[in-house]
């Protein structure tokens, strides 16, 4: 798993190479917070081969999606997403439920110049708009 540094490096590299297949899935998580370390576990499955899965900060992970059609692909990630968090972690003898939102930016609705931190910045607006929305 990347740090936010090595992230936004890596992101910088393939906005440059081919930013019309980058997207950015945003996974923060609203509630089970003391099961992070298997969240984290859990989400590290998803990314593929030439994907990156990056903690942000405490409770919200990126992962940089690298597809011909990258919106198609945030789908099958938070779907993939959604699944996996849905199953309680066991912590300390104990099943916790996960709660998560997440939300998805693609480089190329992002304008005709993406930067690592508008893109990142765009999907983790997606995840407070749903945050409000249920909230």
């Amino acid at each position: 798993m990347l740090d936010r540094d090595a992230l936004i490096a890596r992101l910088d590299v393939e906005l440059l190479v081919s930013p019309a297949r980058i997207g950015v899935l945003c996974v923060t998580i609203e509630s089970g917070l003391e099961a992070l370390s298997e969240v984290a576990r859990r989400l590290a499955t998803l990314p593929a081969r030439d994907e990156h899965l990056a903690r942000l900060d405490a409770a919200t992970f990126v992962i940089l999606c690298h597809a011909p059609a990258p919106a198609a692909r945030a789908v099958t990630l938070t779907s993939r997403a959604r699944a996996i968090l849905r199953a309680p972690a066991r912590v300390d003898g104990h099943l916790v439920h996960v709660g998560a939102q997440t939300g998805f930016a693609t480089a190329h609705a992002h304008g005709p110049e993406p930067t690592s931190a508008g893109l990142i910045g765009q999907a983790q607006a997606s995840v407070n708009r749903r945050l409000r929305s249920v909230g």
